[in-house]
C-alpha cells in the first residue's frame, strides 16, 4: 500500500504538532496518575483496620478509631456523637419521641420473655414526660425507683443536674443517667450482658456518648 507523500513527509509543522501532542499527553497522564493515587490513599485510610486493644477497666475492645458519627434528634434537636462502627437501629415500638438506639458491632440477644443481652452492649436515649410531676431530678428517685436502684450518685449532663444509677430489673442489666430538661425526662442508658455483674462491657463508649450529648438552647 502506498501512502500520499504529504502523509509520510516530516515537515517543520508536523514536528511542532508532534511535540505539542506528546507534551499534552504527558501532562494529562501525570495529572490522572496523581488523582488516582490520592483516591487510592483515601480509600486505604477509610477502610484500614484500626488497631484494637482491650481496655482493662471496661472489659471491652478499645478501638483507636478517630471516626465518629453525629445524630440530631428530628424533634428534640439534641445532638449526640458515637463511634462509627456502632450500629444505629430504629425502635419498633411507639413513643412520644423516637428513641436513639445504638449497639456494639458484636451484639446478641437471647430468646425468651425479656430477651436479655448475651454479647455486646446497647445504648439508648429515651425522652418522655414523667407520669408524676417532678420539681427536681431527685423526685424521680422517691419510692419504687429508689428501691430497685443501686450506686445512686449525682452528676451533670451538659451542665444539667442528673442522677446516675445501676439497675437489674426484669432481665435488664444496665446503668442509667437521668435528668430533667424543659419539662421532659431524659434517660441515657447502657444495657450490659446479663452475666456482666461488674457492668463494665463497653462502658467507655457509654461515657463518650454521654459526654458528647448537647442539648438545644
Amino acid at each position: 500500500m502506498t501512502f500520499p507523500k504529504e502523509l509520510t513527509t516530516v515537515t517543520r509543522v508536523s514536528r511542532i504538532v508532534a511535540v505539542i501532542v506528546l507534551t499534552a499527553v504527558m501532562v494529562i497522564g501525570f495529572g490522572l496518575g496523581i488523582t488516582y493515587q490520592e483516591t487510592i490513599d483515601l480509600l486505604k485510610k477509610q477502610n484500614s483496620s484500626a488497631p484494637v486493644t482491650v481496655n482493662k477497666h471496661t472489659n471491652s475492645p478499645q478501638i483507636n478509631n478517630p471516626y465518629t458519627l453525629s445524630y440530631e434528634h428530628p424533634k428534640l434537636h439534641y445532638i449526640v456523637s458515637y463511634q462509627s462502627d456502632w450500629i444505629r437501629t430504629i425502635p419498633d415500638y411507639p413513643g412520644i419521641y423516637e428513641d436513639f438506639i445504638i449497639h456494639s458491632p458484636i451484639f446478641e440477644r437471647g430468646s425468651g420473655t425479656y430477651a436479655s443481652i448475651i454479647k455486646g452492649s446497647e445504648i439508648s436515649i429515651t425522652v418522655g414526660k414523667s407520669s408524676t410531676p417532678l420539681k427536681t431530678i431527685d423526685d424521680f428517685f422517691d419510692g419504687f425507683q429508689k428501691s430497685i436502684s443501686t450506686n445512686i450518685k449525682h452528676t451533670t449532663v451538659d451542665n444539667q443536674p442528673a442522677i446516675r444509677f445501676d439497675e437489674y430489673f426484669e432481665g435488664a442489666n444496665f446503668t442509667g443517667t437521668v435528668f430533667l430538661y424543659k419539662n421532659l425526662l431524659y434517660l441515657v442508658t447502657i444495657y450490659f450482658p446479663i452475666t456482666d455483674a461488674s457492668r463494665t462491657t463497653n462502658l467507655d463508649v457509654y461515657e463518650f456518648v454521654l459526654g458528647s450529648l448537647l442539648l438545644p438552647r
